[in-house]
């Protein structure tokens, strides 16, 4: 990305910037980069000028053609047909087959999907999100099928991150499964991340389908979920959503149009007429919320 610096000259051809406070391509403040100079030659650099950006863009895809020309990916896709493999080995091989961009490296992963290593699936899930290919977006759906129908699977486990890879993607066809979630009680489960912050999985699944088609797609999942037969669901989802406006709204404190909250504050109204008590009791908790 752009960003402006101090420094008056470009560290890859040391011309002085025309102005004072010139446009420089840098990755991160303080960080350097490595900049390609000429096909197979880079180095570290921290202040580049736009034009020496983008010869090091062609530079790069160069040298990225003529490494994969020189080095075929036939022993990497052998290697993940190989059923003696150790679950480092097929790791490394698919990190590698993404890097370097070979074409068959989606259907490859696509398969690793049914590793019988849980690592090696998470991984291959993984890489398939960071690829952004639609080709695995089917695939992905079918294991997270599979994955829930365990009933002793946590959703914190392989289950995120073939969410996780569906919300990468980014493709709607994902939101059908996706929001399936939200009416099993293990959405609501509570799990320590990072060491010492309590996250439910049902956060999560409402970021992953606000990303795949907004808010609109999340209530109307929430609501499907407050009309399930389960109390400890219909009365987690009264929670949630008398917990949105706490949240700060939904993808990390986006705020909701009115409209929005109003569909929200529906919910919760249906839901304080539910037969159980203990769902009625965090609906009209929920709404205390509103009235604040």
């Amino acid at each position: 990305m752009l960003r402006k610096s101090g420094a008056d000259h470009c560290e890859v051809c040391n011309r002085r910037f025309k102005a004072a406070g010139a446009r420089v391509r840098h990755e991160l403040p303080r960080t350097s980069v490595a900049v390609y100079r000429r096909v197979g030659e880079w180095s570290y650099r921290r202040r580049v000028c736009e034009r020496c950006w983008q010869r090091h863009e062609e530079y790069e895809a160069e040298t990225r053609r003529r490494f994969v020309r020189d080095n075929p990916p036939g022993p990497l896709l052998a290697m993940l047909r190989d059923r003696d493999a150790d679950e480092e080995a097929r790791t490394a091989a698919m990190r590698m087959l993404v890097e370097l961009g070979v074409p068959d490296a989606v259907p490859a992963l696509c398969d690793q999907l049914e590793a019988p290593s849980e690592s090696v699936r998470c991984e291959a899930a993984k890489l398939l999100g960071e690829t952004k290919d639609a080709r695995a977006v089917e695939p992905l759906c079918q294991r997270l099928h599979r994955s829930v129908a365990d009933e002793y699977t946590s959703f914190f486990g392989e289950p995120s991150f073939l969410m996780a890879a569906l919300a990468d993607i980014g493709d709607p066809r994902a939101a059908e499964v996706i929001s399936a979630l939200l009416t099993d009680r293990r959405a609501y489960r509570w799990d320590t991340v990072a060491g010492d912050m309590d996250v439910s999985m049902s956060d999560g699944i409402a970021d992953a389908l606000d990303s795949l088609g907004g808010p609109d797609l999340v209530f109307d999942a929430y609501e499907r979920a407050l009309h399930t037969p389960d109390e400890f669901v219909r009365d987690h989802v009264a929670r949630d959503l008398g917990n949105i406006l706490w949240r700060g709204g939904l993808s990390g404190g986006d705020d909701m149009s009115g409209r929005q909250l109003g569909v929200v504050r529906r919910m919760l109204v249906t839901a304080s007429r539910d037969p159980s008590e203990r769902v009625r009791h965090s609906a009209e908790s929920g709404l205390k919320n509103f009235r604040r």
